[in-house]
């Protein structure tokens, strides 16, 4: 069925509009990211940005990242391939001014992610519509991985694997709430086997890590401790801080329940037979096994942390 032409006024794109097509919505949305990937040639404030945030030409090629310069640039371009006003409409692409919905943004496919480099106070913008409904660089045949909070966060991680001997694929969840219904089942259904978690190191980075481990369908789900108040892409993606310190920190990453354990422990200070029931009593659901045990009545007795270094490769 043609749709229905513009009876505003005409200009060039409008003119182009008559030129009707049969595009799909993905094949769309992948038009989409070609031209915001071409457009990120043209901006040296954008190549600044992502320079400033450690990303490399490689990975600019390989996540096929771009840029939205806003504006009318993206409704010209695919309205002068035959797609209406309010197709794009509809399929997120067009604000209710009918500009560009994305601008002044670095620019990730599947689906479209925006991050701000100017001064919106949405730092974040997403159009879940153009995806496959997966996190991030997801792949069901994944045994192992490393799931991050943000897309910054994976290219920095991904760049310090890549030249370890580390083999290890990274995931973005789209944020501390982005794990959804339809992603633990999916997990249920692929191979995956064990999580590495490398959320935020301030405090609600670390309890959004509890919380997402809990929800993942794994048995081996281990948290890495990120160092205080910093995040993957900051530390080790905007300062000259060891990439090194990465793969230690993910190979001494410990079992989620013990990192949960860790976090109540500094809630209390067990100096009387009260605290210390009242620790136990918190604590006693995250007991899985003797080692655990042995665990926590070493922190009760101020010697749990001779006993970190025994759970680090305990599966």
């Amino acid at each position: 069925m043609s749709e229905v032409k513009n009876k505003g006024k005409k200009n060039y794109a409008d003119q182009n509009e008559v030129r009707k097509t049969n595009y799909v919505d993905q094949e769309i949305y992948l038009m989409v990211q070609e031209k915001y990937y071409q457009e990120l040639k043209k901006s040296k404030k954008a190549q600044q940005y992502l320079k400033e945030r450690g990303i490399t030409k490689k990975q600019v090629i390989n996540h096929k990242i771009g840029y939205a310069p806003g504006g009318t640039v993206l409704r010209d371009y695919l309205m002068g391939k035959g797609i209406s006003r309010k197709r794009l409409t509809e399929l997120g692409l067009l604000n209710r001014k009918e500009k560009d919905f994305f601008f002044k943004r670095i620019m990730f496919g599947n689906p479209l992610y925006g991050r701000d480099i100017g001064t919106s106070f949405l730092k974040h913008l997403y159009n879940h519509k153009s995806g496959d409904e997966q996190l991030y660089n997801y792949n069901s045949d994944y045994e192992e991985m490393l799931l991050v909070e943000g897309h910054f966060d994976l290219l920095t991680a991904e760049r310090i694997i890549e030249g370890s001997n580390l083999e290890l694929p990274v995931v973005s969840s789209y944020g501390t709430n982005g794990i959804l219904d339809r992603h633990v089942y999916q997990m249920k259904k692929s191979n995956l086997k064990r999580v590495y978690v490398a959320y935020d190191g301030d405090a609600a980075g670390r309890e959004s890590a509890i919380k997402v481990a809990k929800k993942i369908p794994v048995k081996d789900i281990r948290i890495v401790k990120l160092p205080s108040e910093q995040d993957i892409n900051g530390y080790w993606g905007q300062n000259d801080n060891d990439p090194e310190e990465l793969i230690e920190r993910i190979e001494n990453s410990i079992p989620h329940n013990i990192f949960e354990i860790n976090e109540i422990h500094k809630k209390y200070k067990l100096s009387s037979k009260t605290a210390k029931l009242e620790f136990i009593n918190r604590v006693a659901p995250l007991i899985r096994n003797n080692d655990d045990l042995e665990y926590i009545e070493g922190l009760i007795n101020k010697g749990g942390n001779k006993n970190a270094n025994r759970l680090k490769k305990s599966s």
